[in-house]
């Protein structure tokens, strides 16, 4: 179960369940959608296939990589529309991955989450961090205004990363 509070209604966080893979794979497939969108696949059963891997590898590496993982399902309205993994831990939160789906970008949902988690992190003073893709050079800009600075680059992706703030 998130942490993660203060999201304005009519969006909501529950965990992911068994009943959700179909969901969590279409929604992968929209988060590669600007990357990928040249690609001339021979067929759907080919991009299925390339689809499938990638997210299987990616589930894989959250399962090897990350301790404890709060891996929800963002709904608006109740109807599921992305995915936000979070690692909490003491004194830092890693930013894993956000995913909104692509029909429901440019509606301020990806802004009320990073408000919400924010306003969480300011409360808890601890610092935090994220990565995301090169390709997507606009969410630099966006984590910046929530104070994240890039820290280091690596060769697909950013790494950005928030001091803790204090209540002094």
């Amino acid at each position: 179960m998130s942490k993660l509070q203060l999201l304005p209604k009519p969006i909501s966080l529950r965990p992911r369940k068994a009943k959700d893979e179909a969901f969590l794979r279409e929604a992968y497939e929209s988060s590669r959608d600007e990357e990928l969108k040249n690609v001339l696949w021979e067929n759907r059963q080919q991009k299925d296939f390339f689809f499938r891997q990638q997210f299987d590898a990616q589930q894989l590496n959250f399962d090897n990589f990350y301790e404890k993982l709060d891996y929800d399902i963002i709904e608006y309205h109740g109807k599921p529309i992305g995915r936000l993994i979070l690692e909490w831990k003491d004194n830092h939160l890693h930013c894993v991955d956000i995913i909104i789906m692509t029909k429901y970008r440019k509606q301020k949902i990806g802004t009320a989450i990073m408000d919400a988690i924010v306003k969480e992190i300011d409360r808890r003073e601890i610092s935090a961090s994220l990565m995301f893709e090169k390709w997507k050079p606009y969410l630099e800009k966006f984590y910046e205004g929530y104070g994240f600075k890039r820290t280091k680059e690596y060769p697909m992706h950013y790494y950005m990363e928030r001091e803790g703030k204090s209540h002094d």
